[in-house]
């Protein structure tokens, strides 16, 4: 019988644990639906076991909790635990779509929830900006390496030598442009030399501007 195994069998009440981790949640200022997104554990498993309609959750989803939380199986279904722990990473969490998706960002990100859509990241940010994630193109190599994420924000507006989320007419995706201002002329510089610049005129639409870069191993 593994580690776990044991646990599970030797496991206490259901209410030490739904109390320890409603208590981890309030010091980390977490709703369910934050947590969700963070461990990836989809909102309706982790409600009913916070409102206790699952008499027997399972171990691994527990063990999730457990390393997030920074604390071990034992101390979820400790009574009266005082907790002590690290602070939490900072930051939002945001999805990952599709440079095509990236053309109507807003409408598809308000049907992205942790239970229907597996990409998320945690990045720095606020509440106030309108963020998503977007994967480097191999055309965008060597300037972004192969598996970048790019964070990119609709709502700030773009300055002279911004990355930006551009779409052009005709086209069925967005792609990657550096933004060069020069008095009254706007071009969009390619990230590739072979290309030529494009000036930016009203039938080319900006997105977006990219704000970070993240590159995943």
């Amino acid at each position: 019988m593994s580690n776990l195994q044991k646990f599970k069998h030797q496991q206490p009440s259901e209410d030490i644990l739904i109390t320890n981790v409603q208590k981890l949640m309030r010091e980390r200022k977490l709703n369910e639906a934050e947590l969700s997104r963070r461990t990836e554990i989809p909102q309706p498993t982790l409600h009913k076991i916070l409102s206790g309609k699952t008499a027997d959750p399972r171990i691994s989803t527990i063990k999730i909790l457990a390393d997030f939380f920074e604390v071990t199986l034992d101390d979820l279904y400790q009574e009266n635990l005082s907790f002590a722990h690290k602070p939490l990473p900072q930051g939002i969490s945001i999805p990952i779509i599709s440079w095509s998706d990236s053309l109507n960002a807003k409408t598809v990100i308000n049907e992205l929830t942790p239970s229907n859509w597996q990409q998320w990241i945690i990045v720095d940010g606020t509440e106030d900006q309108f963020l998503y994630g977007l994967t480097s193109k191999p055309c965008f190599e060597p300037y972004f390496p192969r598996g970048t994420i790019l964070v990119v924000d609709s709502k700030q507006k773009a300055n002279d030598g911004d990355l930006v989320v551009v779409h052009y007419p005709n086209t069925n995706e967005a792609t990657l442009r550096e933004l060069s201002i020069d008095g009254p002329n706007r071009l969009l510089m390619p990230l590739n030399d072979t290309y030529a610049p494009d000036k930016l005129d009203d039938s080319i639409k900006i997105l977006g501007m990219v704000v970070q870069s993240r590159f995943l191993y």
